[in-house]
């Protein structure tokens, strides 16, 4: 559960699958009394195809594709919340198709991305908040000129962790909420990550503390 204002984008990916899997569908239930659907991204492999349809609080979306799918990310949802106080409250179950059905491990990965329409003069990565953080932590960072948007976040030993932007993005002050969850969407331990911001030709990165 999560309170948020603005659209803003959640990635849901899926876990470990057994065998070559190309066709699967899974249901996200959530309160439209809170939540509103704008869009639904697919981020499939090349020559896979998606479908969904919105009944009630329970939306369903259905792909299938020739070559097997890959761990990682498959779709991303642009929710907006109906009023500045809504929570956020999702629960997804998913069941591959292909012969026998299994069940789909499938978990959005804790990233919500907000847009506010202030327009900023400069590139820029603010320091997260709070720091330390358990178990969530904000991200701000400044784009004044459409750009390709990429944020990772990389262990004390230079291992990327996880990827929680990566998106060509308009104008704007962007708010970035991470969970501490790897791009596998298991909890990271404690430690000191680095969070790299790229848009265009700027960089800059920033230290974050997790302590649990």
């Amino acid at each position: 559960e999560e309170k948020a204002t603005g659209s803003f984008e959640l990635p849901l990916q899926v876990g470990a699958l057994t065998g070559a899997v190309h066709a699967l569908q899974f249901d996200i239930v959530l309160d439209s009394r809170e939540i509103e659907v704008g869009r639904v991204l697919a981020t499939v492999p090349p020559l896979w195809e998606m479908a969904y349809r919105l009944a009630g609080d329970t939306l369903r979306i259905g792909m299938m594709g020739r070559s097997p799918l890959q761990v990682g990310e498959v779709t991303r949802l642009v929710l907006t919340p109906r009023s500045p106080t809504a929570a956020i409250r999702l629960r997804a179950q998913g069941t591959v198709h292909d012969n026998p059905p299994q069940p789909l491990p499938l978990f959005a990965t804790g990233v919500a991305v907000e847009r506010r329409d202030e327009i900023p003069d400069r590139f820029g990565l603010a320091q997260n908040y709070p720091n330390p953080f358990n178990p969530g932590t904000h991200i701000e960072y400044q784009v004044p000129q459409a750009a390709r948007v990429v944020l990772d976040v990389y262990n004390v030993q230079g291992r990327h962790v996880a990827r929680l932007v990566d998106a060509q993005q308009p104008a704007g002050t962007y708010a970035v909420t991470w969970d501490a969850r790897s791009d596998a969407g298991r909890p990271l331990p404690s430690g000191v990550y680095l969070y790299k911001f790229q848009a265009g030709d700027f960089f800059q990165t920033k230290e974050m503390l997790l302590l649990k």
